[in-house]
C-alpha cells in the first residue's frame, strides 16, 4: 500500500502543468525559435555584405594591379634618374634626381660643406647608400635631410661606388688608398670591401665597380675584363674578356634580370650590348648591338627597357664639354636626349642609379 500512494505522488509530480500553461510554453518556444531564426538572417547578412566589399576590394586590387601591369610593360621613360652633380663655382658635390615624368632636376642631399657621392636605391626607392669619400652613410629619400653613417673609417682612404647586396644586409664599396695618384686608372689600384651590419670590413678583392647579380654575386672590372665572385670574395672567375689593357674609364652594368650586359669603351667610342644565353651570371653569350658613342656610366633602367648614359663632347685636351644625360631604347637603339649638364663640373658627373 505505501508503494501505491509512493507512485501515485511520483505521477502527479510529473503533470503539474495545465493545458493552458502548456499552449504559453509553445508560444514562447516559437517567438524564441523566431527570434533566433531573425539573429541567424542579420548575420547571415551581414557576411554577404561583409564578403561582397572584400570582393569589391579585391577586384578594385586587381584592377589597380592590372593598371600598373600594363603602365610598367609601356615604352614610356618612368622613375628617376640619381645623379651626383658639382655646380660650376661651387666647392661641393651633391646628389640629385631627375624627375622623368615631371620633367624636373631635385635635390636631393646637397651639404655646401663637403662632397657627396650617391650609390644604390633600395628598400622600395626610400633609401639610397651614399659616401662622403671618408664614411658611408644610409641616406633617407623620404626625409632627404636624414642620414645614417653605417661606417665610421679612421683609414685614411677614399671610398666610392656603394651598392647594396639583394638582402640588404651588407653593402659593397670600393677603395683606393691615393686619389690623388695620376696613374690609378686602373682597375686593380682599387679595393673591393664588405662592410655587414655590425659595420665590420672585410676586404674581397683588387677591382673596380662592384654590380651585384639577382643571384647576389658581385661582378667587377679587373685589367683584363669582367669576373665574379660570391658575396664573401670567394670562388672568383673570369667572365668575359676585354682585349688590351683595362682602365677604369672603361665601365659597364648588369640587367636586373642578368640577361644583358653592356660595356661603355671610350677608347673605342662605343657601348657594347652583350646578351647572355646561361641561366645564371656568367656572360657565355655574344654582343648583339655595338652602339657608337664616346659614353660613361651607363645604367639600366628598372625594367631593363633602357640605359642612361653620360654623353660628353671630348676636346683635343681630352678635357670634356657639354655632357649630357642620354637615354637609349634598348629594343628599338633609339637614342633620347633627357637633359644638358652643361652647367655642372664636366669631370664630376655621375649617374647612380635608376630607381622607380
Amino acid at each position: 500500500m505505501e508503494q501505491d500512494n509512493s507512485q501515485e505522488k511520483k505521477d502527479f509530480s510529473l503533470n503539474i502543468l495545465n493545458e493552458e500553461e502548456d499552449f504559453r510554453i509553445v508560444w514562447a518556444s516559437f517567438f524564441v525559435f523566431i527570434i533566433a531564426l531573425i539573429v541567424i538572417a542579420f548575420f547571415i547578412f551581414k557576411y554577404y555584405e561583409r564578403y561582397q566589399l572584400v570582393q569589391d576590394i579585391n577586384q578594385d586590387n586587381k584592377n589597380i594591379l592590372t593598371e600598373e601591369l600594363i603602365d610598367t610593360s609601356s615604352n614610356k621613360l618612368q622613375g628617376k634618374i640619381y645623379l651626383t652633380l658639382s655646380p660650376k663655382n661651387s666647392d661641393y658635390t651633391g646628389i640629385y634626381a631627375y624627375d622623368i615624368q615631371k620633367n624636373k632636376l631635385i635635390e636631393i642631399r646637397v651639404d655646401k660643406t663637403s662632397h657627396i657621392w650617391g650609390g644604390e636605391v633600395f628598400a622600395l626607392n626610400q633609401k639610397m647608400v651614399i659616401t662622403n669619400g671618408t664614411n658611408i652613410l644610409m641616406n633617407d629619400l623620404i626625409d632627404t635631410q636624414r642620414s645614417r653613417v653605417i661606417l665610421n673609417d679612421s683609414i685614411n682612404n677614399f671610398k666610392s661606388r656603394p651598392v647594396w647586396s639583394k638582402e640588404g644586409r651588407y653593402v659593397i664599396y670600393n677603395t683606393i688608398e691615393d686619389i690623388s695618384k695620376e696613374d690609378n686608372d686602373s682597375p686593380e689600384d682599387w679595393q673591393i670591401y664588405l662592410l655587414n651590419n655590425n659595420e665590420e670590413e672585410k676586404y674581397l678583392s683588387s677591382g673596380a665597380y662592384p654590380h651585384i647579380t639577382k643571384d647576389n654575386m658581385i661582378v667587377f672590372l679587373k685589367n683584363d675584363g669582367l669576373y665574379a665572385m660570391d658575396i664573401f670574395g670567394e670562388e672568383v672567375l673570369k667572365i668575359w674578356e676585354i682585349n688590351n689593357e683595362v682602365r677604369t674609364q672603361i665601365q659597364f652594368d648588369i640587367s636586373h634580370d642578368d640577361h644583358l650586359g653592356v660595356i661603355s669603351n671610350p677608347f673605342t667610342k662605343s657601348i657594347y650590348v652583350l646578351k647572355n644565353n646561361q641561366n645564371n651570371f656568367l656572360f657565355e653569350g655574344e654582343i648583339v648591338k655595338e652602339i657608337k658613342t664616346y659614353a660613361f656610366q651607363p645604367t639600366f633602367s628598372p625594367d631593363d627597357k633602357y640605359l642612361a648614359v653620360i654623353e660628353p663632347q671630348v676636346q683635343e685636351d681630352g678635357s670634356f664639354l657639354n655632357s649630357k644625360l642620354v637615354v637609349y631604347n634598348m629594343r628599338t637603339y633609339e637614342r633620347e636626349e633627357i637633359m644638358n649638364l652643361n652647367n655642372y663640373k664636366q669631370d664630376k658627373i655621375l649617374i647612380n642609379d635608376w630607381g622607380k
